[in-house]
């Protein structure tokens, strides 16, 4: 009787859901300088200082991450304001929001850390932490956790909301909050963010239920773990029935 392994597509998924992670950011970053040029139009002098500002910061995001999803953590958003009087305060906004995503990003590494989770059903974890596999059940609840509120904060911080309520509390006349809200909604509409978003929750739930079968794994093997032994690198079930439960 043969070890029940977890396939590729019920791990979870880091290098998928990564790259997911990064496309949405991308697309915000474009509405964002699409947005930027629009505004611009209504505002006038001091625009290309804060244009070249702006596209800096964009820039520094979108290369945070390679082509593979490689993060690049060293990556630094220049915060220095080189704008002055509503300029200011615009381009304190615009990069306060880029360095929040890039900080975001950064830590896309850390909480998709698939190396360890193909370990959980190894000879080695099995000898080690089975047949309660305490330590297997709350690094699975854990990183679950860790993972949907990692998720949480990227939809929140990429969302419609949030791009358009950036200059609310700002103190600058409604005219130019406006004339920006507009801007972003007709950017918003052009790179079809929505579905983006959509995209991002579908791969929230892939990645929760895969969390959610591996610990199934584990719990079923703890909770059975009269009906089994570990040789020569293989579950073996002293029960027929059990075995079919398990696969």
């Amino acid at each position: 009787m043969e070890d029940k392994k977890v396939t590729n597509n019920e791990k979870p998924k880091k290098g998928k859901s990564k790259k997911g992670i990064i496309i949405t950011i991308i697309i915000v970053l474009v509405i964002l300088a699409v947005s930027v040029i629009g505004y611009f139009a209504y505002i006038g002098n001091q625009v290309e200082l804060l244009d070249t500002e702006i596209n800096k910061a964009i820039e520094t995001l979108e290369n945070i991450a390679d082509e593979n999803g490689t993060i690049n953590k060293d990556a630094q958003i220049d915060m220095e304001i080189k704008t002055a009087g509503k300029f200011a305060i615009i381009e304190e906004t615009y990069k306060n929001y880029i360095n929040e995503m890039a900080e975001l990003s950064k830590q896309a590494d850390d909480i998709f850390d698939e190396e360890s989770f193909e370990n959980i059903l190894s000879e080695e974890n099995i000898k080690n932490d089975g047949p309660e596999f305490i330590q297997s059940k709350a690094k699975i609840s854990e990183a679950k956790t860790k993972t949907e509120e990692y998720f949480d904060k990227v939809i929140e911080i990429c969302s419609k909301e949030k791009m358009l309520t950036l200059l609310d509390d700002k103190e600058i006349s409604n005219f130019y909050k406006e004339t920006y809200k507009e801007a972003i909604e007709e950017a918003i509409k052009s790179e079809n963010l929505e579905k983006t978003i959509e995209d991002l929750k579908k791969s929230k739930t892939q990645v929760s239920k895969a969390y959610e079968y591996l610990n199934k794994i584990i719990t079923f093997l703890s909770d059975n773990k009269s009906s089994w032994t570990f040789e020569d690198g293989q579950i073996t079930f002293n029960s027929q029935t059990k075995l079919n439960q398990y696969n």
